[in-house]
C-alpha cells in the first residue's frame, strides 16, 4: 500500500523538517494497570484521541484476481478487536475492549486477574483501534520490554 506509507511519510517530514503541526506518528503502548479484573491500557502520542474504525463484511483472499472471503471477527461484540488477554496461569484469549478517554480497557470473563495484554499480535493481524487523524496503533504486548 504504496499511498499510505507516502502519507506517513509525508506527515513525518512535514512535523520534524518543517515545524507544521500534524500527527505524524501513531499511538504506541505507554504503560497499563489492572483495574477490577480488567486491564486499562495507556498511550503515548493517542492526545487528538482513539477511534473505533468499522470492519469490512469481507476481505481480499487474492487481490489479482478479485476473490472475497467474509471476516471472521475474533471478539465479535467488542467495540475494538485485536486484543487477546492473559492470567497468570490460563492461555491467551480472544478479549473485549473498549475506548475510554485516551486509554483503552481491555477484559475477558474467562480470566479474573489479567496480567498481560497482546494487540494486533499476528503476521496479519485484524484489528481497527486508530488515532482520529487515521493512524493506526502500533501492535504492542504488555509482558515485553518496550524497545
Amino acid at each position: 500500500n504504496k499511498e499510505a506509507v507516502g502519507e506517513r511519510l509525508a506527515r513525518l517530514a512535514l512535523a520534524k523538517n518543517y515545524g507544521k503541526t500534524v500527527a505524524w506518528t501513531a499511538p504506541v503502548y505507554a504503560s497499563h494497570t489492572v483495574e477490577d479484573g480488567k486491564i486499562r491500557i495507556h498511550f503515548d502520542y493517542a492526545d487528538e484521541g482513539l477511534v473505533a474504525r468499522p470492519l469490512p463484511e469481507v476481505y481480499d483472499v487474492r487481490t489479482s484476481v478479485g476473490a472475497v472471503a467474509p471476516l471472521t471477527r475474533n471478539s465479535p461484540g467488542s467495540e475494538l478487536e485485536g486484543f487477546a488477554i492473559r492470567g497468570e496461569e490460563g492461555p491467551w484469549v480472544w478479549a473485549q475492549a473498549k475506548i475510554e478517554g485516551e486509554t483503552v480497557v481491555v477484559w475477558a470473563p474467562e480470566v479474573a486477574r489479567p496480567v498481560a495484554v497482546r494487540f494486533a499480535w499476528a503476521n496479519n493481524p485484524t484489528f481497527n483501534l486508530y488515532s482520529r487523524a487515521g493512524l493506526p496503533v502500533a501492535p504492542f504486548r504488555t509482558d515485553a520490554p518496550r524497545p
